[in-house]
């Protein structure tokens, strides 16, 4: 006997169980490419940021320049923090002369790499369970002065862990009108698997500020 034209129940049920299973898969698939998008989307923002904020810092740091002596802008840093003069601060696009400081706070959990001007602070980099420390690459302490470097000279170069050297001893740098920049500032982060983050900002320009009527009468030497 021939049936009537048409689906069993049976096979409407296999049919709509098998539609089930499929939606669920497609569905169970879409939702985890969106999560996954989102993720992506996420840690590439993160990424952009962190880049965007060293990229700047660099730029501060690349376009720090020489200052006199006696100024409040001089130079002068060690193991956990520098302070210099810059001409393009973070925090603006302007180019104007504006002093920076750049800190690696060391704490128990970890240690931070903090930016500071007189617009605000805030934090660059952190690595947990790590420790930092600064470091300075330029010419011996002798060689640094203004009207009594020497042209021709071979110069020694060395990486020091403060800036200028605190020798103790009398050199010809104290008596120059400016003080010497060192050509590149190393922040060696000593990360937890024993491994070393090394990160090198270079100065661009190291040029001496002009000298003043001052200056080259010898009025600000001892």
């Amino acid at each position: 006997m021939n049936r009537s034209a048409g689906y069993t129940l049976i096979e409407v049920l296999v049919m709509l169980a098998v539609t089930a299973i499929l939606a669920a898969t497609v569905l169970e698939t879409v939702r985890a490419s969106a999560s996954n998008g989102l993720r992506i989307e996420q840690a590439a923002r993160n990424a952009s940021q962190d880049y965007i904020t060293l990229a700047g810092v660099r730029r501060t740091v690349e376009n720090t320049r020489a200052e006199y002596t006696n100024e409040p802008g001089v130079f002068v840093g060690d193991e956990t923090q520098f302070s210099a003069l810059t001409s393009q601060a973070l925090m603006t696009d302007r180019p104007y002369a504006q002093r920076y400081t750049l800190r690696l706070i060391n704490e128990p959990d970890g240690v931070s790499l903090m930016y500071e001007d007189p617009s605000g602070d805030f934090r660059v980099s952190y690595w947990p369970k790590s420790q930092g420390r600064f470091s300075y690459y330029g010419p011996e302490l002798e060689r640094q002065g203004g009207f009594f470097a020497r042209a021709g000279e071979p110069t020694d170069r060395v990486w020091r862990s403060e800036w200028p050297f605190q020798s103790g001893l009398r050199s010809r740098s104290d008596q120059s009108y400016f003080r010497a920049l060192p050509l590149a500032i190393r922040a060696e982060i000593e990360l937890p698997n024993g491994e070393a983050h090394i990160i090198v900002f270079q100065i661009q320009a190291t040029a001496p500020p002009t000298p003043r009527i001052e200056d080259v009468l010898g009025t600000l030497g001892p």
